[in-house]
């Protein structure tokens, strides 16, 4: 046990900081923002950049992980999707329902476990989850929310602009950067390597103060029972599910995933939230519940994968 809470410890320690910090007033939620504005536009993309392009295109393309990922993912979202029609929630409350239970963390909380417990397949996993979550998830959320709120677009159309979106987004360039230089047999030179090298460490102790340091308070009465429900089914359900289909998968014939690989795919499955959800959810007049989820997975969190490390015996 105290192995897994020399792993656990550390993480959720960076990230009890980061809320004690802005509570105290040495830094605003302004300036958590200008932290995860770091870690996205340079220490993400530049440690996607060399996780891809040091490694051959056959380590990188791994379709029983993403096969497994994103089945589970997806039927996840659905069960989010069903619950909020059936609590009477807007159609964009139902989209963020769905994210909320299935859009993973794996950015700011976890790449930094990947770090601690897989360091050799952390950029990799990072790299495979990324591919999920912003090539399916996101776009299937903005496709449901934005249903009936732009009616006069149709969602060939929505979906077409948030393909311009994506070309912007700098996890993406860093992704697509680094399969182009794998998919060529470039040799990254030493001073390349380097440097994306010290951006790509600078983001995992800054990413989980940052996630800390946006963390806001609990709501309550309906809003509370909503928020427990898509909390439940993002700790819960989802590694459930993407461990089901795992099995599942290997049932119908695919390869057994390499044993680093399935145990980041476990680990990536129970991780808390995004901490852009409630960005995301702030032009649809969900901001104030998904920012709860952030909260409740973030803490709980803590216990749910010391559990599940030591299950593991990593």
């Amino acid at each position: 046990m105290l192995s897994v809470l020399a792993i656990t410890v550390p993480i959720y320690a960076c990230v009890a900081v980061g809320q004690i910090a802005v509570r105290r007033g040495m830094f605003s939620k302004g300036d958590m923002r200008v932290l995860t504005t770091f870690v996205f536009n340079l220490s993400l993309p530049c440690m996607l950049f060399l996780a891809i392009g040091t490694r051959h295109l056959s380590d990188i393309v791994n379709p029983p992980y993403l096969a497994a990922y994103a089945i589970g993912s997806l039927l996840t979202f659905a069960i989010g999707w069903t619950w909020g029609r059936r609590a009477g929630h807007s159609t964009a409350g139902r989209a963020f329902d769905g994210l909320g239970m299935s859009g993973c963390n794996s950015g700011f909380v976890g790449y930094p476990l990947m770090l601690l417990t897989l360091p050799s397949v952390a950029g990799l996993v990072l790299g495979l989850n990324m591919l999920v979550e912003n090539l399916i998830l996101l776009p299937l959320m903005f496709l449901l929310a934005e249903g009936r709120a732009d009616a006069q677009l149709s969602r060939a159309q929505r979906l077409r602009d948030y393909g311009v979106r994506l070309t912007r987004n700098p996890l993406l360039v860093g992704l697509v950067a680094g399969l182009i230089v794998s998919v060529s047999g470039i040799v990254l030179p030493d001073i390349v390597v380097r440097t994306a090298d010290l951006f790509g460490r600078a983001g995992a102790a800054v990413a989980l103060f940052a996630v800390g340091g946006l963390l806001g308070g609990m709501p309550r009465g309906r809003i509370l029972v909503r928020v427990l429900t898509v909390s439940a089914g993002k700790l819960l359900l989802h590694p459930a599910f993407v461990f089901a289909v795992m099995l599942a998968l290997v049932a119908l014939g695919l390869p057994s995933l390499d044993p680093q690989l399935r145990t980041g795919l476990l680990l990536t499955a129970a991780l808390p939230v995004f901490s852009i959800l409630p960005v995301l959810a702030h032009p649809y007049g969900e901001a104030e519940p998904m920012a709860a989820v952030m909260l409740v997975t973030t803490a709980t969190s803590f216990l749910t994968l010391s559990v599940l490390l030591a299950a593991l015996e990593l």
